[in-house]
């Protein structure tokens, strides 16, 4: 922002007061709040921050159709319409990468018409109310997170959306994926790859986690396709690839390129590998 706190003690003072407004304290020198308008408020004071330090994150609503990522060149006409066929069947999709958020909007709205969809949520930020589906939101954090999904799966949902996976929730996002259909869950990762091995080491945070072989099989067999979402040199968004999900040879993960994205040659280009998912066989 253009304007700046004249001191440090009145950006304390700010601290406090917003602080203050959701009836929480200073007692820790490291803050994470959530404010009334659904803002993320982070501050750090010292004597673990050379000064005061404050940080606010206001969530930004996410909704819209494939089509209107086509229209921002996020991804290629191909590749949305190979997406609104995996929404309609009910595919299980993993979404990694700092746009994630923008794509698994988008993948709401294009579910089926009147379609059940749940959405699980640390914060409000998917918009669903456009679409032609029966959405219900759900907001929690923490150890809600869990009993949210739970709560979420016994709704018996034609869509469970999970867009944030930091924890040990993903033992029952791995439940969900291996027992359910049209589950699509949003990952921070590097890559597709890295995607598929975050999940399954949050997993194994949980005291119940099974072996990791058997963890590893079980998210082969439940997730249909990894998605990865990064920014060329330029900065802009692109869906760097669509990869299906299968347990290698070795017992590992392997995945196999239906949509890539080449950065050559100016604005670079989507292409297609060839390679026809064994679920659309």
């Amino acid at each position: 922002h253009e304007r700046m706190f004249s001191s440090a003690n009145s950006l304390m003072r700010a601290i406090h007061r917003l602080v203050s407004r959701v009836g929480g304290s200073l007692e820790s020198t490291l803050l994470e709040l959530r404010l009334e308008n659904g803002a993320l408020m982070q501050a750090a004071l010292p004597p673990h921050a050379r000064v005061p330090s404050l940080i606010l994150r206001r969530a930004r609503k996410t909704g819209g159709r494939l089509q209107d990522l086509v229209n921002l060149g996020v991804l290629s006409a191909a590749m949305s319409e190979f997406l609104e066929v995996c929404m309609r069947e009910r595919r299980n999709l993993m979404v990694s990468g700092y746009g994630r958020g923008v794509v698994l909007g988008a993948l709401g709205g294009g579910t089926a018409a009147g379609a059940r969809v749940v959405t699980v949520e640390p914060v409000s930020e998917l918009d669903l109310s456009g679409t032609h589906a029966a959405w219900i939101g759900l907001i929690g954090r923490g150890q809600e997170i869990r009993n949210l999904i739970g709560h979420a799966g016994r709704m018996h949902p034609d869509h469970l959306m999970i867009t944030d996976v930091r924890g040990p929730e993903a033992l029952d996002v791995a439940a969900a994926l291996c027992g359910g259909q049209g589950v699509v869950v949003g990952v921070d990762a590097a890559s597709a790859l890295e995607s598929i091995g975050r999940l399954e080491s949050l997993a194994r945070l949980s005291s119940e986690s099974p072996s990791r072989k058997a963890l590893r099989e079980e998210l082969a067999q439940g997730v249909n396709l990894a998605i990865h979402v990064g920014r060329t040199a330029a900065g802009a968004y692109r869906v760097m690839e669509i990869a299906e999900v299968a347990l290698g040879e070795d017992g590992g993960i392997e995945l196999i390129p239906v949509f890539i994205f080449k950065p050559e040659g100016g604005d670079g280009q989507f292409v297609a590998t060839g390679h026809v998912p064994a679920f659309a066989g």
